[in-house]
């Protein structure tokens, strides 16, 4: 009888059962407010990290996901992000290879949300010209306008709104901004590169509103995440424009 061969694994049995990328998260689910009660709720969440292609793998450069949304006025978008302070992209031990290409601190990632016109275009509207924003409600912030909402998410929840208008706590609001002739203003302005805005996105909960008008005459913001199934004005669901990752 021929001599009987041994079989064995390629393992390391100094590195069998260790964890090399946790990837576990804690988070706490929240209970739905009765406004939200009954509603199909959609959730808009920024994935990837900061770095060109070969300093985020095995994750992702910045994207929204889902990239295109397809949503109902009845339904409700809940859009969230986390960011970091202190990612580490070195090589040797990092979290990916040396390296976070883009702007601001390094080590930082930061989010935001806003409206770009075409999506052929690297760069936001001004609010003046932009169409998204007046057709949004804010669930848990009813009394907000849509300049408010706009600067909320394009500063990542450091401002939450123009002025107070009776929704958010005080001294959080553009009109709270250190400057001259204001001396009771106490709050630090917000820098071109999201300096000090929050790397997480506070809860907002929002309802998109097609009015009749704009059924009619206006087409859906082009290159906007969000399309509408039922008018035939805007049955097209278009490729995501509003790109916040700004460092």
């Amino acid at each position: 009888a021929q001599e009987a061969k041994p079989l064995r694994l390629a393992m390391n049995t100094n590195q069998y059962g260790r964890t090399f990328q946790d990837r576990t998260h804690v988070y706490v689910i929240l209970p739905r407010t009765e406004g939200m009660k009954g509603k199909k709720l959609h959730n808009l969440n920024v994935r990837g990290k900061r770095g060109n292609i070969v300093q985020t793998f095995p994750a992702v450069e910045y994207d929204f996901m889902p990239n295109k949304l397809a949503i109902s006025e009845e339904d409700l978008l809940h859009i969230q992000w986390t960011g970091s302070n202190t990612h580490n992209n070195g090589g040797n031990g990092g979290d990916g290879q040396t390296g976070d290409a883009g702007e601001g601190t390094g080590g930082t990632d930061r989010h935001n949300f806003l409206q770009m016109l075409r999506s052929d275009l690297n760069f936001p509207a001004p609010f003046e010209n932009t169409t998204f924003w007046e057709m949004v409600e804010s669930v848990n912030y009813p009394k907000a306008t849509g300049i408010d909402l706009a600067v909320g998410f394009a500063t990542s929840g450091y401002y939450c709104g123009v002025k107070n208008f009776g929704g958010c706590p005080a001294g959080n609001h553009v009109s709270d901004t250190k400057q001259k002739g204001i001396p009771t203003a106490t709050k630090q302005r917000s820098r071109q590169l999201l300096r000090p805005c929050p790397q997480v996105q506070e809860a907002r909960y929002v309802r998109v509103r097609v009015h009749q008008e704009q059924q009619l005459h206006k087409p859906f913001p082009e290159g906007c995440p969000l399309g509408h199934p039922q008018e035939p004005a805007v049955k097209s669901v278009m490729s995501s424009v509003f790109r916040g990752p700004l460092c």
